[in-house]
């Protein structure tokens, strides 16, 4: 399915677009750290969150050519000072934002195959193997061959 072209906003409505990339940045620092906890503990994730996590920042992922594309228009254009102070510190965070949710993707796709439904999914028999050969850690993670 082809996007619609986009709208693209006057240089005024730059602190809308400050807003929502600050936001998307506050919200994957945030995810980062959550899932960085969870990686001592995978099994207090279930597919569910896991598959949402991963949906909704491959979504935001695809819509950041907007943003840095937004951002380039309005660096060609005359402003004030403040003003192109803001969109170089906008177009900064969103590529630090870019690599926050590649980060992101990245620990969902390692914790993926480490859930409670994949846990419990498995037979007493492989779970105990694993345990025996070392494949698990205390915890339940499964160690990386």
């Amino acid at each position: 399915m082809a996007h619609p072209t986009p709208r693209w906003q006057p240089i005024t409505q730059l602190p809308m677009i400050a807003g929502a990339i600050n936001g998307m940045a506050e919200s994957a620092a945030t995810q980062i750290r959550n899932l960085q906890r969870a990686e001592t503990r995978p099994h207090v994730l279930d597919d569910y969150t896991v598959n949402r996590v991963i949906a909704a920042y491959t979504q935001q992922q695809g819509d950041l050519w907007l943003y840095a594309e937004q951002l380039t228009r309005w660096e060609a254009q005359a402003r004030t000072p403040a003003q192109w102070a803001e969109v170089a510190e906008l177009t900064q965070r969103l590529a630090t934002l870019r690599a926050d949710i590649t980060t992101i993707l990245d620990l969902a796709a390692r914790l993926k195959p480490q859930t409670i439904d994949t846990i419990l999914a498995r037979s007493d028999a492989e779970l105990g193997l694993d345990a025996l050969l070392g494949a698990v850690t205390p915890r339940g993670r499964r160690k990386q061959r």
